[in-house]
């Protein structure tokens, strides 16, 4: 569990760096926005994360309303494109989180992130969601 929290820390400090930050493309259910993980306060302080990296350059935060047909039956996943490697997915459950190799299945959720990101709000109105939705948390 630890490693999961430190490979996580040290990915926000890559992705956050000054120098050379890589690029983050999300595109998240607004379900994540209104479920609860702590306390209103906790709640806030994590919206308004979201709000405020939303504005970098190298960061890019979509939802996908609620309203709108899910086009992808899947549960999270990360597609990494790294310019050393062939792309990568990572997927993570609860008890373990392996790396998908494969060509074929890596152009799969290729498809499914494109299909994700084409039906989610764009970046403002996402973010203007996500504003608003830190108020239902007061």
């Amino acid at each position: 569990m630890r490693s999961r929290v430190e490979a996580r820390t040290a990915r926000q400090q890559i992705i956050m760096r000054e120098d050379e930050p890589l690029t983050l493309w999300v595109v998240m259910d607004e379900s994540v926005l209104l479920r609860g993980f702590g306390s209103a306060a906790v709640m806030r302080g994590q919206l308004g994360r979201l709000v405020t990296v939303s504005r970098q350059p190298n960061i890019r935060i979509q939802v996908l309303p609620l309203d709108a047909g899910h086009p992808v039956h899947t549960g999270s996943f990360l597609h990494l494109k790294l310019p050393e490697f062939h792309d990568v997915v990572y997927l993570e459950s609860l008890f373990d989180a392996r790396f998908v190799e494969e060509e074929e299945t890596v152009y799969g959720y290729e498809i499914a992130f494109d299909r994700l990101q084409a039906e989610a709000l764009d970046v403002d109105a996402s973010r203007e969601l996500i504003r608003q939705t830190i108020e239902r948390w007061k």
